[in-house]
């Protein structure tokens, strides 16, 4: 998903993902969006399967920003092997801005990776 605008939903982009093997796993590239103006639900919402660390996203370059989700996360990646690079999540409200879930019990050598990202009011 490149190159769009998200803007004045209930909620955003949202993505679940249930795979349990690599030739059907998720490899989604989200790139160059803004999410602006989005109400009542996440934002960005990714969610993978249980124990099964084979979906991937990558974000990079994005813009989120006038989220006003009160009760919810901005932005909630969830069992996904994620890799944010470069995105700019300014000016939002919510639960919290963002929060991630990894895998506990998974024993690969598997990391979120966050680089030049940035949150400000």
């Amino acid at each position: 998903m490149q190159n769009n605008l998200l803007r004045r939903n209930q909620g955003g982009l949202k993505i679940q993902s249930d795979s349990n093997g690599v030739p059907t796993s998720l490899k989604a590239v989200i790139h160059n969006n803004v999410f602006a103006d989005n109400n009542v639900s996440e934002t960005v919402f990714l969610q993978g399967r249980r124990a099964s660390p084979y979906q991937e996203v990558t974000l990079y370059h994005n813009y989120v920003t006038r989220s006003h989700v009160y009760y919810k996360n901005v932005m909630l990646l969830d069992q996904v092997v994620a890799n944010l690079t470069e995105n700019h999540i300014f000016n939002n409200l919510g639960y919290h801005i963002m929060e991630v879930y990894g895998f506990g019990r998974v024993r690969l050598p598997i990391y979120q990776t966050f680089y030049h990202n940035s949150f400000h009011k």
